[in-house]
């Protein structure tokens, strides 16, 4: 059997289930949500007494790959999986008397390796999560403080006709706007981390240095 024939079908089929892309691009709890929902519809049907066919099978493949954290492993698992595939359906269509059988088969095996892999999945998403939230809930002010600082900042040089202020100004602005405005705690000691804060999005004539002419 000829491996690229075999992927290319696999490969357009996983492209509509929104499986086929790099691990990196898609949050891992994204993913795993995902192949959660597919996992779930598959075990629901499986439940059910119905007789399995290949799409339920298609779509555990589907969610197993969501479940990968690395590209280069994915696309090896994409090469078996389709191998395997195509066997299946080979033998399915050469003894027609025990398709229900084979499938029936394949499915329970890859509901079980699944039920663990996602379990273990679940748990360390649970344990980052456990560890992160502390972090996140403590910083949430602080970021509400930075994108506020960011639309004043925006705002200002909007309205800067002139183009006469530069980000240090700019900075002492927007840290004596935040405090006016009841982010006293969420602020630095100083004007100048307000600066580096705004820096990235300011105009280009803010960044230069020195300081402004005056008007005569």
């Amino acid at each position: 059997m000829d491996d690229a024939e075999s992927l290319d079908p696999l490969d357009d089929w996983l492209d509509e289930k929104d499986s086929f892309y790099d691990p990196k691009d898609v949050p891992s709890w994204e993913r795993l949500a995902q192949a959660g929902n597919i996992f779930k519809r598959v075990l629901k049907c499986h439940d059910s007494g119905r007789n399995p066919s290949p799409e339920l099978v298609k779509d555990l493949i589907a969610a197993a790959l969501m479940l990968s954290e690395n590209a280069d492993h994915k696309q090896l698992a994409v090469k078996v999986f389709a191998i395997a595939l195509n066997e299946l359906e080979e033998l399915a269509s050469e003894y027609p008397e025990i398709a229900q059988r084979l499938i029936g088969v394949t499915v329970a095996l890859m509901i079980g390796s699944q039920s663990v892999i996602a379990g273990n999945a679940m748990e360390r998403h649970k344990g980052f999560s456990k560890r992160m939230d502390p972090l996140v809930k403590a910083n949430a002010p602080k970021a509400a403080a930075i994108e506020r600082a960011k639309a004043i900042a925006a705002e200002l040089w909007q309205a800067d006709a002139a183009q006469a202020i530069r980000v240090g100004e700019m900075a002492d602005r927007v840290y004596r706007a935040l405090v006016s405005e009841g982010f006293t705690e969420e602020l630095p000691g100083s004007a100048d981390r307000v600066k580096e804060w705004i820096k990235p999005d300011a105009p280009i004539y803010a960044r230069k240095g020195g300081r402004r002419r005056k008007t005569p």
